[in-house]
């Protein structure tokens, strides 16, 4: 054997991996993988925060629909409270006014007893 031989064969690989430039092609496939891993994340984080304010909001909008729904009645029971309120009241005028129309009856006939005995 050739002591050269194992000269040359490293020279050879040497001028091999010069030619193809193959640890700069490693660098820049690990700088574009860090960078699509950098943007991924940003990403997911931004998924991530959207996706819960979307959940919040839904939350809010859910309690909100519920709190509609157990309130729809409450305008229809002021309502039925105040038509009460004006019937009692109405109801409670008519009463007044046959009580006075009587208590005037009366104090009519009062008046002609008096009147009655003193002449």
């Amino acid at each position: 054997m050739d002591p050269n031989i194992s000269e040359k064969l490293v020279e050879s690989v040497t001028s091999i991996l010069k030619k193809t430039i193959l640890f700069e092609k490693t660098e820049r496939i690990q700088g574009i993988f860090i960078g699509l891993t950098i943007c991924t994340s940003v990403f997911g984080l931004f998924t991530m925060y959207n996706t819960y304010k979307a959940v919040i909001n839904e939350n809010k909008l859910n309690d909100l629909e519920n709190l509609i729904k157990e309130n729809a009645s409450v305008p229809k029971v002021y309502y039925k409270i105040l038509l009460d309120c004006q019937n009692s009241v109405y109801n409670m005028s008519q009463l007044q006014i046959k009580m006075d129309t009587k208590l005037q009856t009366i104090n009519d006939k009062m008046d002609g007893l008096l009147k009655n005995k003193t002449e």
